[in-house]
């Protein structure tokens, strides 16, 4: 059975082509903007995402611009919710650094986390593939609701069985 980084070194030219797209779009003339981005993405998640795009790529034909430019911006909303939920719940350290907040403060990483957001509409846009901005548009909202829906629920205390399936419907719908 192939292992996470056996799946990573098999596609590493595709994603090293998704990488430089996501730093080519974060790319900022604000020196602050610049660093702490540069800062951020010194430590890569498993970009499972990403890969799950690639792979689809594949196996449905190949890896086009489009299918990378898909990849960065499921990736790169990925991230923007890490940095705005870190934000949220007050965290300190993700992937075994601090965070954005932690650093720079909370107004900082709301902006950088709103810089990553602006990245990936901008990148599903390149694909010029509507389901691709729909798609985006709908886990963007998703995940608002979601964090929402967290702290309400645990300020009000009330997840009980049948709100918890509540919520998971609607992420799911």
């Amino acid at each position: 059975m192939a292992t996470i980084n056996d799946i990573q070194n098999n596609i590493s030219t595709e994603l090293s082509g998704l990488n430089a797209i996501i730093e080519d779009t974060l790319r900022s003339s604000s020196p602050l903007m610049q660093q702490v981005v540069e800062n951020f993405l010194r430590t890569k998640g498993k970009q499972i995402r990403p890969i799950l795009v690639i792979l689809s790529g594949k196996f449905f034909g190949k890896v086009s611009d489009s299918v990378l430019y898909a990849g960065a911006a499921i990736e790169l909303l990925h991230n923007a919710s890490l940095i705005h939920d870190d934000v949220i719940d007050e965290s300190r350290e993700r992937r075994g650094r601090p965070t954005i907040n932690r650093v720079w403060d909370n107004h900082i990483a709301v902006l950088v986390g709103d810089f990553f957001v602006s990245g990936a509409l901008h990148c599903a846009e390149y694909t010029k593939d509507f389901r691709i901005i729909t798609a985006m548009s709908r886990l963007g909202r998703a995940l608002s609701l979601g964090e929402i829906e967290q702290i309400d629920n645990a300020r009000n205390r009330s997840v009980d069985e049948a709100t918890y399936l509540e919520i998971i419907r609607k992420k799911t719908s």
